[in-house]
């Protein structure tokens, strides 16, 4: 059975979950079964614990929410993000999308053509200029 590599943790997760419950989640696939489901339960109850004294803290504008600041991120940013956490055969999805956005989050105004193209793959997009200079010598031959 082939393993994928472990994704990264969450930014939000990086900020609630310590690392010594870090070790309880890694531990617990090696836990016997009959103890797995209490361990389990104990470690999300826990997780949700921290959540709210998160938030709490932020509220009260403690320090762990320092690093937890809103900003506008654009769209490109965004999808970017998400790249860990997704399966590579979505990862060129994302690519497309990301190409697009910046294009558009740029200001060119970019014709339906260009936005075409920026979705095809590289290899996609060296045949459609293949099989167009092919379709265009043969219309020039015909004239």
């Amino acid at each position: 059975m082939e393993h994928s590599p472990p994704k990264p943790m969450t930014p939000f997760d990086e900020l609630v979950i310590s690392p010594d419950l870090q070790i309880l989640k890694l531990l617990l696939p090696y836990t016997p079964p009959e103890q797995q489901e209490f361990l389990g339960v104990f470690i999300k109850i826990f997780e949700l614990k921290e959540t709210v004294r998160f938030f709490i803290n932020a509220k009260n504008n403690l320090l762990p929410s320092a690093s937890w600041n809103y900003f506008s991120p654009s769209g490109t940013e965004i999808l970017n993000a998400m790249k860990p956490y997704i399966s590579p055969s979505k990862v060129e999805i994302f690519d497309t999308f990301s190409s697009i956005l910046c294009a558009l989050e740029s200001g060119d105004d970019l014709s339906p053509m260009e936005i075409m193209m920026g979705m095809l793959t590289p290899d996609q997009q060296n045949m459609y200029e293949m099989y167009s200079e092919m379709f265009d010598n043969d219309m020039k031959g015909n004239e």
